[in-house]
């Protein structure tokens, strides 16, 4: 097209981290955190809906400021446009069945109290059970991020496991009373950890936290979610996602640092943050 990709690349990175929020089944820390909490499926996105819908319609009008005069050039296709073609063209019919089955069963778990993870074993299993080149699918994923977020985990074990650091961090949060007040000195300091040690384990540790403290409520279990999720817009490292798209847009000739990506992605997530805390004031009205 003869575009700047910059603000593509950027608004399909913020896109997958933002849209994420919506689904239990959006990213790891959403599932983790509803699964341990007993959050049904249609109770998160009901919940989540706000938020998300404010989230994705800022990054969109925060990009569209910034590039306004890329934006607005008259861009139009200099060459013929060709797609790439899927290397396995035979899966499409069979992915997009695989898709609206998980999508159905997590529906219909929320009614009869089934476990998400099930569902999902169940639906992934069929489906790479009858697919030849399972194989060769599970060899093309970028291994080198699970390394990456691995040694990430590891920190944040060290964490559980020191009964000091353990019990110090229950203290402090069971200062903290389940209404509107706690809720936001919650969200902040859960959007600070989560830059320190990435979204992921960050979920992961307030879940090992939330069943000790006065905040083991589903509003904050969906909170914990959010606000993870939406930390992972900050920075590159905040979000696997972040790393993706970065990587394969160096890969195809696009150079994107971790200080440009920074220099958006932190007022943003300060934006959408207020952007959430406004949203837990109407879950606190109307809803708990």
């Amino acid at each position: 097209m003869h575009a700047d990709p910059k603000p593509y690349v950027l608004a399909m990175s913020f896109a997958l981290t933002f849209g994420s929020a919506l689904l239990p089944t959006g990213n790891p820390q959403n599932f983790l955190l509803a699964a341990r909490g007993n959050i049904s499926f249609l109770h998160f996105a009901l919940l989540a809906f706000l938020p998300t819908f404010l989230a994705l319609m800022t990054s969109f009008f925060f990009l569209r400021s910034i590039y306004k005069t890329d934006l607005q050039e008259d861009v139009m296709p200099k060459d013929p446009l060709s797609l790439e073609i899927h290397p396995y063209p035979y899966m499409r019919k069979t992915g997009l069945l695989a898709l609206l089955s998980m999508i159905v069963g997590m529906i219909v778990s929320s009614f009869l109290n089934l476990s998400m993870a099930v569902t999902i074993l169940v639906v992934v299993g069929v489906f790479l059970f009858f697919t030849p080149d399972r194989d060769t699918l599970l060899s093309k994923m970028d291994w080198s991020v699970f390394l990456l977020f691995s040694g990430l985990f590891i920190i944040e074990d060290f964490i559980i496991r020191d009964p000091i650091i353990f019990h110090e961090a229950i203290a402090l949060m069971n200062r903290l009373q389940p209404n509107y007040q706690g809720f936001v000195i919650f969200s902040l300091a859960l959007f600070v950890i989560s830059q320190l040690i990435s979204n992921v384990p960050a979920a992961i540790l307030i879940s090992q936290l939330l069943p000790h403290t006065t905040l083991n409520l589903p509003i904050f279990w969906i909170t914990a979610a959010i606000i993870t999720t939406f930390a992972g817009a900050t920075t590159v490292l905040g979000a696997a996602s972040n790393i993706l798209v970065i990587q394969v847009s160096e890969k195809r000739g696009l150079k994107i640092s971790w200080w440009e990506f920074t220099r958006i992605g932190l007022p943003l997530s300060c934006l959408i943050l207020a952007e959430m805390i406004l949203s837990g004031l109407v879950w606190f009205k109307f809803v708990v």
